[in-house]
């Protein structure tokens, strides 16, 4: 539900859980079946690291689970742990499968099933009526996306294949229109994988690349070799990537000022999104990106935390229009010096949406007394 006053941007109206009770029945289902497929791959994988990332599974998901009980409760359904006839169909399914076949096709499975669960979570669940599930939704975004990107590189262990459709992603927020959201879908690759346009199909088996409709660059040796010359940049940036979503997180739960919080959430959403094209590419040239931060972040992280009420709306404001207008300045010099295509075409994909960001937090930030007196070095975008 959107509610308008005179004169102010458009804001999610605060909802009860029951109204968000089908969302918070599916999550719970769909940690459910995570818990017993990986439960199933403990016993029945081949493959020392699908058997880890199986056991993984059921330690985060059943964590993941428990946070959600109480939702479930609130929203009016007694829990019954219990999966839909689709799902038990697909535990089913691999539970009769030989060894052989086991681990390449359950680590498609869990390719595509946390897609799908971080596509849900970022369209329905970021836009959930009641605070309490976009609180929850907020905190199990980088668990999920952690669990992709953990799931591409064990799939491409075992050979795992995987259609992908990727397709623009353009925010539906009254904060970020016109935000450019082309790129690929969160950890819309597996291990090698080509950087692909928007509205394209690839089908990409291990050691193999098959493109349909544009042209895409694909992993070799020598772009790899590029890509980890790059490695200094890839990794200030995802550290600068992981900087700005846990303020955001933080900003979600913490914010007084409406506004501020769904600028919040749209940032959770967005930077969801970049990280993961990042880490994809990353991931797929042999790299690995962590969620900590360095001394100097942690350091902002801190001091933002100390806030509270008008005064944290102050800062974070004051913060996320300082931060981009250095990110905005490093990627338009150094993003566009890089040494490879794909680094070069992530930092053009990142530059316009980030710019807007700019623009909204510099707005946002006027009205609750921030900062907003840095300026761009340059606005262009290519």
């Amino acid at each position: 539900m959107i509610v308008l006053g005179a004169g102010a941007s458009p804001v999610l109206a605060q909802g009860s859980v029951k109204d968000d009770s089908k969302f918070i029945r599916e999550v719970a289902t769909d940690n459910l079946l995570e818990i017993r497929l990986g439960d199933l791959a403990t016993k029945k994988a081949t493959n020392a690291s699908v058997r880890q990332f199986g056991q993984q599974m059921v330690t985060d998901h059943t964590s993941m689970l428990n946070q959600w009980r109480p939702l479930v409760s609130q929203s009016g359904y007694p829990f019954q742990p219990g999966l839909s006839s689709q799902q038990q169909d697909e535990f089913n399914r691999l539970s009769k499968l030989s060894a052989a076949d086991f681990d390449r096709t359950y680590m498609n499975t869990m390719i595509q099933d946390h897609q799908t669960e971080i596509s849900k979570f970022q369209s329905q669940g970021m836009a959930a009526k009641s605070n309490e599930v976009r609180q929850l939704v907020t905190s199990s975004l980088p668990t999920l996306q952690q669990h992709l990107n953990q799931a591409n590189q064990v799939g491409a262990q075992v050979g795992s294949t995987t259609t992908v459709a990727v397709t623009p992603t353009t925010p539906n927020n009254p904060t970020t229109q016109g935000a450019p959201g082309g790129g690929v879908t969160p950890g819309a690759s597996t291990n090698p994988a080509p950087v692909s346009t928007p509205g394209q199909t690839t089908t990409t088996t291990s050691g193999q690349t098959s493109t349909t409709g544009t042209v895409a660059t694909q992993t070799s040796t020598t772009t790899q070799n590029n890509v980890k010359a790059d490695a200094k940049f890839i990794r200030e940036i995802n550290q600068d990537n992981v900087l700005e979503l846990r303020m955001a997180q933080l900003a979600v739960g913490k914010a007084q000022d409406s506004e501020v919080r769904q600028f919040a959430q749209q940032l959770v959403t967005d930077r969801t999104r970049l990280q993961a094209e990042w880490n994809t590419m990353a991931s797929s040239n042999g790299m690995t990106l962590g969620n900590g931060l360095g001394k100097k972040h942690q350091s902002k992280l801190k001091e933002l935390q100390k806030k509270s009420g008008k005064d944290f709306d102050k800062a974070y404001l004051t913060m996320t229009v300082r931060n981009l207008k250095d990110y905005l300045d490093y990627l338009q010099k150094e993003g566009r010096a890089a040494k490879t295509t794909q680094v070069r075409q992530l930092v053009d994909n990142d530059i316009p949406v980030l710019q807007n960001h700019f623009t909204t937090a510099k707005r946002i930030g006027a009205k609750v007394g921030a900062d907003t007196s840095p300026q761009l070095r340059s606005v262009s975008t290519k």
